[in-house]
């Protein structure tokens, strides 16, 4: 957001609180700025590092971001869930009743000194966020909804209220897969002072994204809307990620007010089939994207992954074991990641890398680096989804600026197919020069038709030029 609206806005807030008669809906304010314009780009820590990231990842991840993704748009660096655990908690043991974790005297997550040295002395992540900033880039970190146990447990006071955590939090509503956090009473302006000290905290340290987990999946509207206005109010430019998926379709309209993006699906990881049940995900969800405010296909699962192991409940999405899936390259085909790829870009998804970036081979770096599929996903409009069966997905797009319509084809099927893409199938005229998006192969097609051939699981985009 513009700063000159920040204080525009905070001045007419002032201006209320003295004595003026008018009124303003909330939504009125908080929609004002436009955050997220664009689909966001950018690195989150947990399908590479889980709970075992450490400061130093950190500030390798910053330098590699810098020096060879920051030109093509991927600019947040996004820490994900952990950071306030000590060393000894290992992702696979997120289910832990009750977890050890760092608060401060207010009751707020701060992170664990050992693991992040510059945090100590209160510093809290200022530094490490002053180092991402250096980089060109903007520093996220993940959030669990509610307040923590410890907090509730030691009855800490709660800055900016005359409530305890006790007399606000709820250890009734917890998360079914982590246990760290008590839910908010949020119905009342106490139980939002909760949201707003750490938004408080946050802004101090320089935070620029939030990934908030536990909290669109059973959907949680109280505190999502008091967390929303916390950050709103804050005056700081904060993407607000929620997480997990699939959010309810029937809430688009309240997701699209209060969030800037927000988790369609489950956790995707390099399994076809969870790739597959991606594509039902954006058919439901397509026509609700909009500047500011996106449906989140989740990470890319793509590159190097799960160095440090990950958890039984990722090895069993895999069909595999706990110790059999530490330290590997995407188990997706290289026709799949292509097809990944795609898919995130026609459908416009935030592109969030999943892998550890310094140890991704060629291939890897050359998906995550095509120019013109970046164009596609940061600069199309109207992007649909025009023809479709269990095994076809077909999408259109137009440029934004460009005489350019881009055209995207999926094969769902475990088998080949062939067929004649004609103008009804397509739902675009097939006419102009062709540009296939990855072998840059540029051709025209006669009034039969296009004629397509794709493997299983196979997909192509074409950039169409009248």
């Amino acid at each position: 957001m513009k700063r000159h609206v920040s204080f525009l806005i905070l001045a007419l807030m002032l201006i209320s609180s003295c004595g003026l008669k008018q009124k303003q809906k909330p939504a009125e304010v908080f929609n004002a700025p436009l955050l997220a314009e664009k689909p966001p780009m950018g690195w989150n820590s947990w399908n590479s590092m889980g709970f075992e990231i450490r400061e130093h990842h950190v500030r390798e991840i910053a330098d590699y971001m810098s020096e060879h993704l920051l030109e093509y748009g991927y600019e947040y660096l996004v820490l994900d869930a952990g950071w306030y655990y000590p060393e000894y908690v290992t992702t696979n043991m997120g289910h832990t009743i009750n977890p050890e974790q760092s608060i401060d005297e207010y009751g707020r997550l701060i992170p664990d000194t050992v693991k992040f040295p510059s945090a100590a002395g209160g510093a809290g992540f200022k530094p490490l966020a002053d180092y991402v900033h250096s980089k060109g880039l903007k520093f996220g970190i993940h959030i669990m909804r509610g307040i923590p146990w410890n907090a509730y447990e030691l009855n800490t006071p709660v800055l900016g209220s005359t409530q305890t955590a006790r007399e606000m939090g709820q250890p009734d509503v917890v998360c079914e897969w982590n246990h760290s956090m008590y839910g908010l009473n949020c119905e009342s302006a106490e139980g939002k002072a909760y949201y707003q000290s750490i938004v408080a905290l946050y802004k101090e340290w320089g935070i620029d994204f939030i990934k908030i987990d536990d909290i669109s999946r059973p959907i949680n509207k109280s505190e999502i809307k008091a967390f929303s206005e916390a950050v709103r109010e804050s005056g700081r430019d904060i993407v607000i990620s929620l997480s997990p998926g699939p959010s309810p379709v029937d809430e688009a309209e309240f997701l699209g007010e209060h969030a800037n993006m927000w988790r369609i699906s489950n956790d995707i990881w390099d399994n076809w089939n969870l790739i597959r049940k991606n594509f039902d995900y954006c058919t439901q969800w397509f026509k609700y994207s909009k500047p500011g405010a996106w449906p989140d296909a989740d990470m890319l699962p793509i590159g190097k992954l799960r160095i440090t192991g990950a958890d039984d409940w990722v090895a069993g999405l895999l069909d595999a074991k706990y110790g059999e899936i530490e330290n590997e390259f995407s188990r997706l085909t290289q026709v799949e990641q292509y097809t990944v790829m795609n898919l995130w870009s026609i459908f416009r998804s935030p592109l969030i890398i999943g892998s550890y970036l310094p140890m991704n081979d060629e291939f890897s770096n050359s998906l995550l680096t095509n120019s013109e599929l970046i164009e596609l996903n940061q600069y199309s409009t109207g992007n649909l989804e025009v023809y479709r069966t269990d095994n076809l997905s077909i999408w259109t797009a137009s440029h934004q600026t460009k005489p350019l319509k881009y055209l995207a084809i999926f094969n769902l099927s475990d088998l080949s197919s062939e067929f004649l893409l004609d103008t009804e199938m397509a739902g675009i005229e097939l006419e102009g020069s062709f540009m296939n998006l990855w072998s840059k192969e540029k051709f025209s097609i006669s009034d039969q038709g296009l004629k397509i051939n794709l493997k299983p699981h196979e997909s192509v985009v074409f950039s169409i030029q009248n």
